[in-house]
């Protein structure tokens, strides 16, 4: 038990309270741009190695699930877990564990926010959008314009 509060202080999820244990880490808003900024530079990272590494059953796959998306527009909680289900087949097709095994770690933060970027007003249909122009890029293997 010691070892994994250890490791979630490490990764930022936990911190040590005084006289209470560990404790849900909070996240101020420096925090939240540098992990969104490291986040967006990892996500193209993955989408660029896809493009290289992916089969054509992944994309048919990662087309399959946008299909699905666009009708969860306006659901922003399950859409929510539809985009984390979708970069996580992205980052499985880049076969690399690194940006894969960052990126989680960072979702886990972004996790603490408690929120989701999908509620905001068409940020739910722009984000469905993107993830079909960077499918097409996989699918014609461009990694430039996948990144």
């Amino acid at each position: 038990m010691r070892e994994a509060l250890r490791r979630l202080e490490t990764q930022g999820l936990a911190t040590r309270a005084p006289n209470h244990g560990s404790i849900v880490a909070t996240i101020n808003e420096t925090q939240i741009v540098e992990l969104y900024l490291l986040h967006e530079a990892l996500e193209g990272v993955a989408a660029r190695l896809a493009a290289t590494h992916t089969t054509t059953a992944e994309v048919d796959r990662l087309c399959e699930m946008i299909e699905q998306d666009k009708l969860l527009i306006g659901r922003p909680l399950e859409l929510a877990q539809a985009n984390r289900r979708f970069h996580a087949r992205l980052w499985n097709a880049a076969r690399n564990r690194y940006p894969s095994h960052t990126l989680e770690i960072l979702r886990l933060s972004v996790a603490l926010l408690r929120c989701t970027t999908v509620s905001a007003p068409n940020r739910a249909a722009e984000a469905v959008a993107e993830h079909l122009a960077i499918v097409v890029h996989l699918g014609a293997r461009r990694p430039n314009e996948a990144e």
